[in-house]
């Protein structure tokens, strides 16, 4: 395949690579995940053509043979996007500032139980579920209780998804018009209660958190 790239490259010039890119290449990786992992090696020409091809520069797919864990390593100290398009799994990981995540649906990141996945680049999402597993997430700015699987229809219980979050981000973020029915407590992390901070930001008082359950420390004392 590279090979093949080269005499491109010879004969047809950068135009020519991106038209066999974008006739040959690009279907074929659909199907070979040799070919489409080819596209992903860190400061790879094929990699930075792909994106190029996505019309939007610099963005990288993981591909469903990947863990997030392998994307990260193969991205290295290159800056660029990784988009996440198709569920993905992941063990204890930092995201580098180096690379701005998004998550499109519908993709999903697991966590596996017991690890954590700390983002220290830029980091964006839909409203819609992108993390799950029983692992944690740390290091957002903001942090939706939807990206944890809350509905925000007044159904179910919210209370676990509002928790995550208020755990992953600087600031938790309601939705606008959104009603959380939670029927357990809302936990505020003991780093909050000792410095008397915890960010809930909602959508006016079209966000609503509706309960059933006091909202408690995390070691379980009531606050005022």
């Amino acid at each position: 395949f590279p090979v093949t790239i080269l005499l491109i490259e010879k004969v047809a010039g950068m135009a020519g690579i991106v038209a066999f890119l974008a006739c040959v290449a690009m279907p074929l990786s659909r199907k070979f995940p040799a070919i489409q992992r080819i596209f992903l090696v860190s400061q790879s020409r094929y990699a930075l053509l792909m994106s190029n091809l996505k019309v939007a520069q610099g963005r990288v797919y993981v591909p469903p043979t990947m863990t997030l864990n392998q994307a990260i390593a193969e991205v290295g100290s290159d800056t660029l996007t990784l988009v996440i398009n198709t569920p993905v799994t992941c063990t204890a990981l930092t995201v580098p500032t180096n690379v701005s995540l998004v998550v499109e649906s519908p993709g999903r990141i697991n966590i596996s139980s017991g690890q954590t996945l700390s983002i220290n680049g830029p980091f964006s999402c839909g409203l819609f579920q992108c993390f799950d597993g029983d692992g944690s997430v740390v290091g957002l700015d903001i942090a939706r209780p939807e990206w944890f699987g809350a509905s925000g229809n007044d159904t179910g219980n919210d209370a676990p998804a509002i928790n995550k979050a208020i755990l992953a981000g600087a600031v938790c973020v309601l939705s606008e018009g959104a009603v959380y029915k939670v029927t357990e407590s809302v936990l505020i992390p003991a780093t909050s209660i000792s410095n008397k901070i915890c960010n809930i930001d909602g959508g006016g008082e079209t966000s609503i958190i509706k309960g059933y359950g006091a909202i408690q420390g995390i070691d379980g004392s009531p606050l005022s």
